[in-house]
């Protein structure tokens, strides 16, 4: 007993003098070295600043290019030095802000949060206070805590917030609305943020996200008003080609036809190299397409494949130019010569987008083809008065088929609606009919389509349907009010009878984007690693399950350094053995928390220096 209690009397006193012996040397160093510290500080503020304004301008924030992480680093390695070395200065609670926030975007959540906390503890009336609560609040989304997200919310006072904050507050707002699936609260924080985002940064990272929203929405009014302000507030002056694209798709289809061919005019007219010369004519002929001015159309591509005939140096533009041929004489129903120029295509540039296109085009024509002929020649022939009637002539599952390659493979939505109606009024007997009714009620929703499957059908593996892609599309249809529990057992029958890659995939997304559950998700994202090396999502799962790895990868890591700290106290006080605390001791000092890092190191070297006074002793 007297053996403890006098370890522990020196370990305190020992402890002690070396703290104050500790903080007196950091204090003049602080004070001698004033112009190392500023510098130090200085780096890192300006690698911080310039990391988040290119995060802004990137539009996919989930993975950072190496220049921002780079960046990150730099703050973070600069910010350390002043928290270990000048950690008595002013600009301690900038430092520790900036760790929290390049930890955050890292996606390194247990340090930011341990900054957060650190800044809380030392600084109550920090200036940052408020933007703690809101950068804790998307913390605890990302983990799926929602009550602790709820109590970061209760501490903010919005009427107290400045701009900058309350543009980050709705941000926030928007990322919990989508996480609970509210699109329409998403996009009502969105538009709230718009007005607070002082900067052509932050309305270039708004725009995008109404954007994406209006796009999946099928909005295309808003979608070019959108782009249109993304392309104002871009500080990148280099052309987007990407989203002028965009833009002309979405004014063609809204028929806005002379605003294109104004811009186009413009944009030709102005420009000096080659390869922009021939985008402008092709993208002029392509709105003369949508204004199903095919004539015209056909007159600029044929000049331009007779002008540059010979050249080299625009193959996949010339592959480009006779996929489009190929498509007008397609829709004037010529498909002999719409197959010739599709084969141009390729001949011109096999591996190009346009080229892989044209064989897709080509594949699809000679199936559209062989099923009209076989429909037509079965229809011809004299009725068959038989227990099978016309399904016994197949003619029931040729029409199902051609309504499939039309509507998936040629893009004929109306006649391929024609055939699936066909189906179901003519063929009530028929095992397509139900496949049928599924792809009529989800493109044209009507009561009817629902009653009759309602009623003569029931959506399990016991129907044997073989086409897993048409009851994927069904499943997503129970995915309503935010109650994913009936359209997760959809998926889960559709991978339990038919193997789908896919409806496991979904599987796992769901409970990873919708309901927030990441043990469950990660559970599925295995299987499907593990089922599906070859499979068409194994980069995305595999990708993500990383990206939650490192998630909580620090929190275990920061456990575990914490245990270690408490059995080098065990071992040593309770048990007596000098080497098991030093051992632990020794563990503890290398982790992620920088305080136990201190204290560990302390420790092991006060544990020392106890042994030797002890033995000296004894």
């Amino acid at each position: 007993m007297f053996n403890r209690i006098l370890m522990l009397s020196l370990l305190l006193s020992l402890f002690t003098c070396s703290s104050r012996y500790t903080q007196l040397q950091n204090d003049r160093k602080s004070k001698n070295n004033f112009l190392a510290y500023y510098n130090t500080f200085f780096t890192a503020e300006k690698s911080f600043n310039e990391a988040e304004k290119l995060i802004q301008l990137q539009t996919d924030t989930a993975n950072l290019s190496i220049q921002i992480n780079n960046l990150l680093d730099l703050a973070i390695e600069n910010c350390l030095i002043i928290e270990s070395d000048f950690y008595e200065t002013k600009y301690l609670d900038d430092s520790y802000f900036i760790l929290a926030m390049s930890s955050f975007y890292k996606n390194k959540i247990t340090a930011s949060n341990y900054y957060f906390e650190q800044l809380t503890l030392r600084f109550p009336n920090s200036i940052y206070v408020n933007k703690i609560n809101i950068y804790k609040g998307f913390i605890n989304l990302k983990i799926g805590k929602l009550n602790k997200y709820h109590n970061c919310l209760a501490k903010i006072d919005i009427n107290e917030l400045n701009n900058d904050e309350k543009y980050n507050y709705y941000l926030l707002q928007a990322y919990y609305y989508d996480i609970i699936n509210n699109s329409d609260l998403v996009l009502e924080s969105y538009l709230e943020a718009i007005n607070y985002s002082e900067t052509k940064i932050k309305k270039y990272f708004i725009y995008n996200k109404l954007y994406e929203i209006s796009e999946k929405r099928n909005n295309h009014q808003l979608c070019i008003e959108y782009i249109e302000e993304i392309q104002k507030n871009d500080i990148i002056t280099q052309f987007n080609k990407e989203l002028f694209l965009k833009w002309l798709l979405y004014k063609n289809k809204l028929g806005q036809f002379d605003d294109v061919l104004i811009r186009l005019e413009e944009l030709l007219e102005n420009s000096k190299i080659l390869k922009d010369k021939i985008f402008y004519e092709v993208e002029i002929a392509r709105t003369k397409m949508f204004a199903n001015e095919y004539q015209d159309a056909t007159l600029i591509l044929d000049q331009l494949l007779e002008k540059h005939f010979t050249s080299t140096v625009i193959k996949n533009e010339m592959s480009e130019m006779y996929y489009l041929l190929g498509q007008i004489y397609f829709m004037e129903n010529d498909y002999d010569l719409a197959q010739q120029n599709y084969q141009l295509s390729i001949d011109k540039s096999r591996t190009s987008k346009y080229g892989k296109k044209s064989q897709e085009q080509i594949s699809a024509l000679i199936k559209y083809s062989n099923y009209e002929e076989e429909i037509n020649y079965i229809s011809m022939l004299p009725e068959v008065d038989d227990e099978f009637g016309q399904v016994g002539n197949n003619l029931d599952s040729l029409i199902f088929h051609l309504a499939q390659i039309q509507y998936f493979d040629l893009n004929l939505k109306t006649e391929s609606f024609n055939n699936f109606m066909k189906v179901i009024k003519d063929f009530p007997e028929s095992n397509f009919r139900e496949k049928s009714l599924i792809v009529m009620n989800i493109n044209k929703p009507d009561t009817i389509w629902e009653k009759i499957l309602t009623d003569e059908y029931t959506y399990n593996s016991a129907n044997k349907i073989d086409d897993v892609e048409v009851l994927i599309d069904s499943a997503w249809s129970f995915l309503q009010d935010s109650n994913t529990e009936e359209c997760l057992e959809k998926f889960k029958e559709i991978y339990d009878a038919h193997n789908s890659d896919t409806a496991l995939y979904i599987i796992g997304f769901i409970y990873d984007q919708y309901n927030n559950d990441v043990v469950s998700a990660m559970k599925y994202y295995k299987i499907y690693l593990e089922e599906f090396i070859e499979g068409e999502f194994y980069k995305t799962v595999n990708d993500r399950v990383l990206d939650i790895k490192n998630m909580f990868e620090e929190e275990i890591l920061e456990n575990e350094q914490k245990v270690s700290f408490s059995k080098g106290f065990i071992w040593l006080i309770e048990k007596d053995n000098v080497d098991s605390s030093k051992f632990y001791f020794n563990l503890s000092s290398n982790g992620n928390d920088r305080t136990i890092n201190l204290y560990g190191k302390s420790l092991k070297q006060k544990v020392d220096k106890y042994n030797e006074n002890m033995i000296l002793y004894l």
